[in-house]
């Protein structure tokens, strides 16, 4: 550069103070320490927005893990409930099966014990005649026995609470009429409901308030042929509960009067079959 030019340069700066001198190294050492400060900041910031997103992504992914373990918990829990559900209903539906079978078997036995009290009831099912010996001599006696009940026929399979009804429904009704052969005109007789005969001795007990006697009844095998005295009647029963006696044929026993103390002997014979 010229002598002249720098005159100029020199004048122009002065002129407007706008001639920078060369930066000193103090200078330049803040300088670098500036840019170096910018760069870190920036280093710094990219690193944390960086790390927001490592941690906005991180939560993502822990969120959508937990997401679908919840849902495989909630399938795993609903296989269970339903693994539950059909185990309880198979051990309802075999525990139903088993009392069902239980009932049934226990109707089977009522049904059985109910048809042994028919066969008993139908076999001293009729009238009875026959005669009364006293002091006063001998009476005629008529003795009629009714069932309550007749015999179910077995068309389905009952409930325990029809077939429990009819065996405490199945009685007997008595018809008592004693009278002189001299005289038909002057009987006496009474008649009772709620006749429960003893189906293992063989043995009917007629007492009521209606009837001035109480009635001792045995059953017999064979017909009689005058007064006899009260006696075991199990053989009879034992042909019955085999299907051997169809109709007992005769009833033999005392009659014990509430206006004395005697105790008087009577027979009666089946009339017809």
């Amino acid at each position: 550069m010229t002598i002249t030019r720098i005159a100029v340069f020199t004048l122009l700066c002065a002129a407007f103070a706008s001639c920078a001198k060369p930066d000193s190294s103090e200078q330049q050492i803040e300088k670098a320490k500036l840019e170096a400060t910018i760069q870190a900041q920036a280093e710094f910031d990219k690193q944390m927005a960086e790390k927001d997103n490592l941690l906005k992504k991180s939560r993502e992914e822990a969120k959508a893990a937990a997401e679908e373990d919840f849902k495989v918990q909630l399938a795993n829990q609903a296989k269970l409930i339903e693994q539950a559900r059909q185990q309880g209903r198979a051990q309802s539906e075999e525990q139903l099966s088993i009392e069902n079978g239980n009932l049934s078997a226990k109707a089977q036995r009522m049904e059985s014990d109910l048809a042994k009290r028919h066969r008993f009831y139908q076999s001293i099912s009729g009238t009875y005649e026959g005669q009364l010996t006293t002091e006063q001599g001998n009476f005629n006696i008529r003795i009629t026995l009714v069932p309550s009940l007749s015999p179910y026929e077995p068309g389905r399979t009952r409930q325990l609470e029809e077939i429990t009804a009819d065996i405490n429904s199945l009685f007997l009704n008595a018809q008592i009429v004693q009278w002189s052969s001299e005289n038909q005109l002057s009987s006496v007789g009474c008649r009772v409901t709620n006749v429960r005969p003893d189906l293992i001795n063989g043995t009917i007990s007629i007492a009521s308030p209606e009837c001035s006697n109480i009635y001792l009844l045995s059953l017999s095998g064979v017909q009689a042929s005058g007064p006899r005295t009260f006696s075991t009647a199990k053989p009879v029963v034992a042909q019955i509960n085999k299907g051997k006696l169809k109709s007992v044929p005769a009833l033999v026993g005392e009659v014990r009067p509430t206006t004395n103390a005697a105790i008087y002997q009577l027979f009666a014979n089946r009339k017809g079959k």
